[in-house]
């Protein structure tokens, strides 16, 4: 390599530490504002709490073995949760219109739901089964029920 190639470098090295000082030191600058920030006051300590009660019961769950119970439980929540607004989000939907929207013969239905459960003509096919062409000018019940069914059959 060349010289310039070799000071390229060196200068890049330097470049990188300073770096990675700078980021440690602006860690060390957050973290030690919020401690005294939560020892002054200036903070609600149980909203917030502080780095060094932080760290403190992070050492005592682990010394006990509850840590990875308390991950276990949280986790189980988050996806117990996710899961019900998923089958509200599928089910309230279909109860709210049940029986009472009417679609026209255009292929739109009347209501503004999404796209996907708005087109008449898809939703006679998939869940009635019904030619596209029998949605001449004339009004079919969309019952929503029978459609989520048919898309979950997919």
């Amino acid at each position: 390599m060349s010289q310039n190639q070799l000071l390229f470098l060196q200068a890049e090295k330097k470049r990188k530490l300073l770096i990675r000082i700078a980021r440690v030191l602006v860690l060390l600058g957050f973290l030690s504002l919020w401690e005294i920030s939560a020892r002054c006051g200036l903070i609600d300590v149980f909203f917030y709490s502080s780095p060094t009660r932080i760290a403190r019961c992070f050492l005592e769950m682990t010394k006990e073995n509850q840590l990875f119970m308390h991950i276990g439980v949280s986790l189980y929540e988050t996806i117990l949760s996710h899961h019900h607004a998923r089958i509200c989000a599928d089910c309230l939907p279909a109860l709210a219109v049940s029986d009472t929207v009417q679609c026209c013969g255009t292929g739109f239905c009347a209501s503004q739901f999404p796209a996907k459960v708005s087109t008449c003509a898809a939703y006679h096919r998939l869940a009635r089964n019904r030619n596209p062409d029998d949605c001449d000018r004339r009004y079919f019940r969309c019952d929503l029920r029978l459609y989520y069914q048919s898309v979950y059959l997919f």
